[in-house]
């Protein structure tokens, strides 16, 4: 594994050419590297930006001869969804800016049906700024092997969300996981900071079940679904955010889902630096008992802490992806807490999950599992 434990000038320069490649020889518009999105069972969206307006077009297929396409109108942000695929399979696709291909040859695997209730993903937030930590921890997530997909706590972007910090503080970084494996991102307060989160709502293609906005929404994964939650929107018992979460639960347990599990940036309970938040604890943590909620995971705290089963919930605070750590202590509702940068990977086996959180130098920091 390469270190990337000095964020030099050079690095600098190195990390906007890896998010801004050039493509074939003699292509003139640098392109942001194409990365997966909005992965489902039989459709999965690719995304990527150039710097000048261009045309663009995706081939798929099971495999490198591809079969399908479609073309994307001229412009700098392109979006463009693949449809017509089988679950659990694997596929490849092609890029091509103004005919040219850019990025070629690129796996990645659509989701698993309800029926198929084994897979594994990650979980980290608070990363957005570029540091020796965020770099170690990017170099431990590329070395992560057989991941479905990623769940991101908040935070993508600091100091402000801001659109010019992307490429350096995210695409740079998760390139080579981002190009395969679909990231599920919530919103933070940084990412929410300006014109809200223009930004981060241009960057991420994210399922749009919720009345058409992309601020929170769900999805499903095998036998889970998972679902993003805005704590920088109304969230309060009444608010159409709340009665999103509460469908999206009711109707999760209905289609005979083994686990639901919500993620969101600020955690009802911490012994971190910004401590409990009472208007989580308020609106949130009685529906998550009411439902039965077994796993909940945040971020906002720069450490990492697992809660002591709270009313049959345990609370997992993984905000460790790579800012400045903030002191943590145990006790009270807090039955393990590190002051570390770190990740958890979670690997789901039926109506068991166990996960492990993972530091910057590879080392396991905490291992916990969950039976339904």
């Amino acid at each position: 594994m390469r270190s990337r434990t000095h964020a030099t000038i050079a690095a600098l320069v190195v990390g906007i050419a890896l998010a801004f490649g050039t493509g074939a020889p003699g292509c003139e518009t640098p392109v942001r590297i194409p990365y997966v999105q909005n992965v489902q069972t039989d459709s999965a969206v690719i995304v990527w930006k150039t710097r000048d307006d261009s045309t663009g077009e995706v081939s798929w297929g099971p495999t490198t001869t591809y079969g399908s396409s479609a073309a994307s109108p001229r412009g700098k942000r392109h979006e463009v969804p693949l449809t017509g695929l089988l679950p659990d399979t694997q596929y490849f696709y092609e890029v091509k800016v103004d005919g040219r291909v850019v990025s070629g040859g690129v796996p990645f695997r659509t989701a698993k049906t309800s029926a198929q209730n084994q897979f594994d993903f990650i979980v980290f937030g608070d990363s957005g700024q570029w540091t020796p930590w965020m770099l170690q921890i990017a170099d431990q997530l590329e070395g992560q092997q057989g991941v479905d997909l990623i769940v991101h706590t908040g935070d993508v972007i600091y100091p402000d969300g801001d659109e010019d910090k992307y490429d350096l503080h995210c695409f740079s970084q998760y390139k080579d996981f981002l190009k395969s494996v679909p990231m599920y991102p919530c919103i933070g307060n940084h990412d929410d900071k300006k014109r809200d989160a223009e930004a981060y709502l241009e960057n991420w293609s994210l399922p749009l079940n919720n009345l058409g906005t992309e601020r929170y929404y769900s999805f499903d994964w095998g036998n889970v679904r998972f679902i993003s939650i805005n704590t920088e929107d109304n969230y309060e018992a009444g608010s159409p955010q709340y009665t999103f979460i509460d469908n999206a639960i009711t109707t999760a347990r209905a289609a005979g889902l083994d686990w639901v599990i919500p993620f969101f940036h600020k955690p009802p309970f911490s012994n971190g630096r910004h401590g409990d938040n009472d208007t989580v604890k308020r609106h949130l943590v009685p529906l998550f008992e009411q439902h039965q909620i077994k796993l909940v995971f945040a971020g906002h705290e720069h450490n990492y802490q697992r809660t002591n089963e709270i009313n049959g919930v345990t609370y997992i605070v993984t905000g460790g992806g790579g800012q400045l750590l903030y002191p943590v202590s145990g006790g009270g509702n807090i039955a393990e807490s590190k002051f570390a940068w770190h990740f958890v990977r979670a690997s789901v086996n039926g109506t068991q999950i166990t996960f492990e959180a993972i530091n910057n130098t590879g080392a396991v920091i905490d291992t916990h599992t969950i039976t339904k």
